[in-house]
């Protein structure tokens, strides 16, 4: 377990999160026909790489989605499989899911985010959220459109890739909320 303090707004935390090695946290969402699925039923099936994104109106991750959706042959053909996790309604990750034609789970938390802070993905602080970089970068990442915000806007996005036993392979808290990685980055760093 890595050591994580944050100390966002008004919010200071102090705990212990999973790391390369530690056991994955499970957790119970909501899939896009509306039912109950837990994470461990995806990882019981093989290599997952689980994508937390902010929120699905986020441009950096509709961009980290796309080319994820792009590179999902080349993800499948290394024995990884992906679920992304975002904030809000079944229906709207449902919606997500189509506009992008995704060919892998969107799963939301409704009205319950605690997953993301068992994972170590906290709240932004203005410099990850608003920093020059993440200005600059999010004009390429507009291109990808911009969505209504569902859920916490400040929250930050993370990279997390589990093997069948649920042992953590990689863990990326993403150090802004333009910092995403492709297939190919995740593939080179659980090697």
């Amino acid at each position: 377990m890595s050591r994580l303090t944050s100390t966002n707004n008004s919010e200071t935390l102090d705990a212990r999160f999973p790391d390369v090695g530690d056991h994955a946290p499970d957790a119970s969402l909501t899939d896009s026909t509306g039912a109950k699925v837990t994470l461990s039923s995806f990882w019981s099936k093989g290599r997952i790489v689980i994508v937390f994104l902010r929120h699905f109106g986020c441009p950096f991750c509709r961009e980290q989605v796309v080319k994820l959706r792009d590179d999902f042959a080349l993800a499948q053909s290394s024995g990884l499989d992906i679920v992304c996790i975002g904030q809000g309604s079944y229906k709207t990750g449902k919606g997500f899911s189509i506009y992008f034609n995704l060919p892998f789970p969107v799963l939301v938390t409704e009205d319950d985010n605690s997953v993301y802070k068992r994972y170590g993905l906290l709240q932004g602080t203005p410099k990850q959220l608003f920093g020059i970089d993440v200005i600059l970068r999010g004009l390429s990442a507009l291109r990808h459109g911009m969505g209504a915000v569902e859920g916490d806007a400040t929250q930050m996005p993370g990279i997390f890739v589990v093997d069948t036993n649920g042992t953590v392979l990689l863990a990326r808290r993403a150090a802004s909320q333009a910092d995403n990685l492709s297939v190919q980055q995740i593939l080179n760093a659980i090697k």
